[in-house]
């Protein structure tokens, strides 16, 4: 089992195994191309390691946090990964494994080793299931409070399968600002607000060319016309997106915003 260092250890394994998704300055040499003697020395490289003996689960556990108490070697998510692995954690995993993500490269391998896209997809969980909520603040204790179990499970992620679903079938364009990771978050809580919560029958060609449309006046907002009402939502939006677009505040005016486009002023 090992507490800390996991990223260097595998860094090491990749490089040594010539992993594709490993990238290294043009001035590293991959290890297969090494001369013998410097493939040698490679391996032959001192790595430190501190065996902690035989410690009980929750001691290792503690050595973990006491490390990591100031996070500046790993990130929120990862702290969260390793101390939590009950019902809530497990389910989050089932949703990053659809095949959504991948299939709109949502996602980097390098965000996924960091597990940038689970702490993305519980995120987007945990706000249909409440509300919006300022950065990171509510993960921890949903997966404290459902790490026994998650008796919902099926039902939220029938809820987000659906969702998912009707993305695909809105055809929105491969460069459209819904790809970027705060407003698919936004685009994803209010179709869920509009499809789950409200029951709004919404038509997936009808409602992606309202967002083919309005993702393109975001990008083009300022050669709108001052007067015009639509500058002020679409200025408001880009700034949220783009200014601590993760502070609770702008992600409510992003939904507020986008919801406008989403569902027509008569349904």
């Amino acid at each position: 089992m090992l507490v800390d260092g996991q990223q260097r250890i595998t860094t090491l394994y990749q490089y040594f195994n010539g992993a594709s998704d490993l990238r290294v300055g043009a001035s590293v040499p991959p290890y297969a191309e090494l001369a013998p003697e410097r493939q040698a020395r490679f391996l032959e490289y001192s790595v430190v390691v501190r065996d902690l003996g035989a410690l009980s689960m929750p001691e290792i556990k503690q050595v973990f946090e006491r490390i990591n108490a100031t996070a500046y070697s790993l990130n929120a998510m990862e702290i969260h990964n390793a101390r939590f692995n009950g019902a809530f954690k497990q389910f989050g995993e089932e949703v990053a494994k659809e095949g959504f993500w991948d299939e709109h490269r949502v996602f980097s391998q390098n965000e996924i080793r960091r597990m940038d896209d689970l702490r993305f997809v519980l995120t987007f969980v945990i706000t249909i299931m409440s509300t919006y909520f300022n950065r990171d603040d509510e993960i921890e204790d949903y997966l404290r409070t459902y790490n026994d179990a998650f008796d919902a499970q099926h039902e939220v992620l029938g809820e987000v399968r659906r969702v998912l679903s009707f993305v695909d079938r809105c055809d929105l364009a491969p460069k459209s600002g819904a790809w970027k990771r705060s407003d698919l978050l936004t685009l994803l809580v209010e179709l869920h607000r509009a499809l789950e919560k409200d029951k709004l029958p919404l038509d997936p060609a009808e409602t992606g060319h309202h967002l083919n449309s309005f993702y393109e006046l975001v990008d083009r907002r300022e050669q709108l016309p001052e007067q015009d009402e639509r500058r002020r939502d679409l200025d408001s939006y880009y700034r949220a997106a783009f200014q601590a677009n993760q502070d609770k505040g702008n992600r409510v005016r992003r939904g507020d915003i986008l919801r406008k486009a989403l569902v027509p002023p008569d349904r």
